[in-house]
C-alpha cells in the first residue's frame, strides 16, 4: 500500500508547467484515487507518459479528457439513474419521497407520427478491446497502441468516438486486462509499448 502511495506521490510530482493549474491538479488527483479504487494504480512511467498526452491538449481539454475516461470505466447508469422505456432516463424515488407517499413523475413519451417498419436486428459494434485483440491476431507481430488505433480505423472495426487520446485509453485498457485476467488475458506485453495476441 505504501508503495502505490509513493507511486501516486511521484506522479503528481512531475506535472507539466503547461497543465500546472489547480483545476487540472484537482482532476489529476481524482484520476489517481479513480485508477488506485480499481485496483490498476498509475505507475511513475505510464504517468509520464499520460502527463506528456494531456500536456499536449491543454488544461481544459485535459481536464475534459479525464473526466470522459473515467466515465467510460464506471459501468452501468449513473447511479440513482434507471433506464426507462426507448432509453429515457428514470429518476427513482428518493427516500424522502418514499416517506411522504410522493409519487415521482412518469416520462412524457412523444406520441407515434407515423409506424415505421420494424428494423432488422442491430450488429453490435465491437469494443476498442476487441478490435485490438482482432488486429493483434491477424497481424501476429507486436504493436504498439497507437498502431492498433490505425489500424482497427483502418480496418473499420473501430475508431475513437471522439476521445483524444485514443492510445492511451487503449493502453490503460490492455494494461487493466491483463492485472485483471492474468494468463487468460487476450494481450502479453512483450516490450516496452509493445502487445502481442495470445
Amino acid at each position: 500500500m505504501a508503495a502505490k502511495k509513493k507511486n501516486a506521490k511521484r506522479a503528481e510530482s512531475t506535472i507539466p508547467e503547461a497543465l500546472n493549474t489547480p483545476e487540472f491538479m484537482a482532476a489529476w488527483g481524482e484520476w489517481l484515487r479513480f485508477a488506485q479504487d480499481r485496483g490498476t494504480p498509475v505507475g511513475e512511467g505510464d504517468a509520464a507518459r499520460q502527463l506528456k498526452l494531456l500536456a499536449k491538449l491543454g488544461p481544459e481539454k485535459a481536464i475534459a479528457d479525464i473526466r470522459k475516461t473515467m466515465e467510460e470505466q464506471v459501468p452501468g447508469p449513473a447511479k440513482g439513474a434507471k433506464k426507462g422505456k426507448r432509453g429515457q432516463k428514470v429518476e427513482e424515488p428518493t427516500d424522502d419521497a418514499a416517506k411522504t407517499d410522493e409519487t415521482p413523475a412518469k416520462p412524457v413519451e412523444k406520441a407515434a407520427k407515423g409506424k415505421k417498419a420494424p428494423k432488422g436486428p442491430k450488429a453490435k459494434k465491437m469494443s476498442a478491446l476487441d478490435a485490438a485483440a482482432k488486429v493483434l491476431e491477424e497481424k501476429g507481430e507486436p504493436m504498439n497502441c497507437q498502431e492498433m488505433i490505425d489500424a482497427m480505423a483502418a480496418k473499420g472495426y473501430w475508431s475513437s468516438p471522439g476521445g483524444q487520446t485514443p492510445a492511451a485509453t487503449l493502453y490503460s485498457a490492455i494494461l487493466r486486462e491483463t492485472g485483471k485476467k492474468g494468463d487468460q488475458a487476450r494481450f502479453r506485453k512483450t516490450a516496452r509499448g509493445q502487445f502481442i495476441r495470445t
